[in-house]
């Protein structure tokens, strides 16, 4: 039996609820008395052994019932109940219109449902039995608006609903009712905050419950679907995938005749992942570690102690998240990338995470919690993180404060440490919340400073060779001119440079000499940064953990931050 079943039951038998949400993961398959069903017929079979009269309804096929000996039961009630009105034979008439039109009109199934409940309430035969009704959908009967913003229509579905599941009547009554959704924030509010209403998340499967579905899997096929790993390895490989997505998989492999390789599964995987979030993040595997960064000594030094106690699996040890700071340009992003390469981590990144709609931005955020929670093992890199989120302050919307606190109480959130890895990037961290720098949250605040000294020589070398050229074996004068003019490149202005010359050579036969190397140097210029960048400078100095990551002259923090004060009155900060 599956936990949330388990935590329904406990709910339902000691007389807590008696109406429930599940919600999440609602549309995948789950494993009863041998075989893999979908969540309506594993929740029919489950409640079939108390004997109960079982309707289904969603939008699509309307009411219908777990069986017909059900659909005569019912029926014969509603013939015969006088407190509906009318004739058995006009009541029967209504019963049968109720069934054909209730996809038409869903307020007409609602009202419905609510009769049938009444029905075990005054059936004065007591044939009735007790009902288990579960409802597909919800999100389509009662979406997420205010009520004064919803047509008629959708209103009067929601006040019969909300009628229904307020009554004494029902919701001290033995009967059930069972919503399904994807997420919560998708429902009305006026249904979820009703304190009848039980709300209980359905997870994707865990490791266990993908590796006897891999399993179930070869032996359905037998074993005609080749692995060139062990299974633990597969189920590891399709953690947030559903059984459903796994079974594609596997049928995919089946029908070409293909072995499932390591990098097939992780490109598949992460397609599904995108194709069921759509363009709301980006999962990527980084091609470069430490060894391609260029440099940065002081801070590769921190960052290996970082990727040590991370693979170490110890939770209590593992770090939460980092906030990397420093100037535009300077290359934060590809260093935290080849973090996540050397810590084994795929990257998330969040795209388009807000909406315009109303309540979509909250219902985004509960998908990609989905997501993040049963995958695991991931760092997610948040680049400008100073605009990405809203904060709490009075003039910020009240979404952006909801996604903030939703960010900053999935970062606290113990569970997840370990296995998500918070990496937010930002040339501005002054500019962020105070509660999301915190220790627990983004604590460990790691600056990214232009490189000095022989680490910018070295740097340069590097970029020289990218293009094809050697700068160690210049000429001094050459090698002298060219780090003058490019005293105050960032890393990016040099990027920008190589392809200059890159581009030259190309149009010149693959040819340049240092002259005109130069030439084109001292024609380049960069836009004028030079302020904001040393205003950048020194507050990534300023907010940093470790005096062991500071150069020198950036080690005495009262004079950075009276330069800073200075700096943010000229720059209208």
């Amino acid at each position: 039996m599956h936990e949330f079943l388990d935590i329904l039951k406990e709910k339902f038998l000691s007389k807590q609820s008696n109406q429930f949400v599940l919600y999440g993961n609602v549309k995948d398959t789950y494993l009863i008395d041998g075989s893999y069903v979908p969540l309506i017929e594993y929740l029919n079979r489950s409640f079939q052994n108390s004997n109960r009269l079982q309707i289904h309804f969603n939008i699509s096929s309307g009411i219908t019932f777990f069986s017909k000996t059900d659909r005569d039961i019912i029926k014969a009630a509603y013939k015969r109940a006088d407190f509906l009105g009318g004739t058995e034979v006009t009541r029967e008439r209504w019963f049968n219109k109720a069934l054909d039109e209730s996809a038409i009109y869903p307020q007409l199934a609602v009202k419905f449902l609510n009769e049938c409940i009444k029905l075990k309430l005054l059936d004065k035969e007591k044939k009735v039995r007790q009902f288990s009704i579960i409802v597909d959908y919800l999100e389509t009967i009662a979406p997420a608006s205010p009520l004064d913003k919803l047509n008629d229509s959708d209103r009067q579905k929601i006040v019969t609903l909300l009628e229904w599941l307020s009554s004494p009547s029902f919701a001290d009554s033995p009967n059930l009712v069972v919503f399904f959704c994807d997420t919560v924030n998708s429902i009305n509010e006026n249904i979820i905050t009703l304190p009848s209403i039980t709300c209980i998340e359905i997870p994707r499967p865990t490791f266990d419950e993908r590796l006897e579905f891999i399993r179930h899997q070869q032996r359905e096929l037998d074993s005609k679907v080749k692995l060139k790993f062990p299974q633990k390895k597969l189920s590891h490989l399709t953690a947030g995938l559903s059984l459903k997505s796994i079974h594609h998989l596997f049928l995919s492999a089946n029908y070409l005749d293909e072995k499932l390789d390591e990098k097939g599964v992780i490109s598949k995987t992460n397609e599904i992942i995108r194709k069921e979030l759509g363009d709301i993040i980006e999962i990527t595997t980084p091609d470069h570690g430490l060894k391609a960064v260029i440099g940065a000594h002081k801070l590769k030094k921190h960052l290996k102690n970082l990727i040590q106690l991370i693979k170490a699996d110890n939770p209590s040890i593992a770090p939460v998240g980092i906030l990397a700071s420093g100037p535009n340009g300077v290359g934060k992003t590809f260093i935290f990338e080849a973090f996540a390469k050397e810590v084994g981590f795929n990257i998330i990144k969040f795209k388009q995470i807000r909406s315009q709609w109303f309540g979509q931005t909250d219902v985004i955020f509960e998908k990609i919690k989905s997501i993040l929670t049963s995958i695991g093992k991931v760092i997610v890199l948040i680049d400008e993180a100073d605009t990405a989120f809203g904060g709490r302050s009075g003039a910020t919307h009240e979404t952006e404060k909801r996604l903030f606190g939703n960010l900053i109480q999935m970062m606290g959130d113990p569970q997840n440490r370990g296995k998500i890895i918070w990496v937010l990037i930002t040339a501005r961290p002054d500019k962020l919340e105070p509660d999301i720098k915190r220790s627990g949250r983004a604590g460990i605040h790691l600056p990214v400073f232009d490189p000095e000294g022989d680490e910018r020589t070295n740097f340069i070398e590097w970029v020289f060779s990218k293009i094809g050229e050697n700068f160690k074996q210049s000429s001094s004068s050459f090698k002298q001119t060219f780090l003058e003019v490019t005293s105050n490149y960032s890393a990016a202005d040099f990027n920008e440079l190589m392809v200059l010359i890159k581009s030259q050579k190309a149009l010149n036969k693959n040819i340049l000499n240092k002259k005109e190397i130069l030439n084109l140097t001292k024609d380049f210029v960069p836009a004028n940064l030079s302020l904001e960048r040393r205003y950048q400078t020194l507050v990534a100095a300023s907010e940093c953990s470790f005096r062991s990551v500071l150069p020198e002259h950036l080690k005495d923090l009262n004079a950075i931050r009276a330069e800073v004060d200075i700096l943010k009155k000229k720059l209208n900060y």
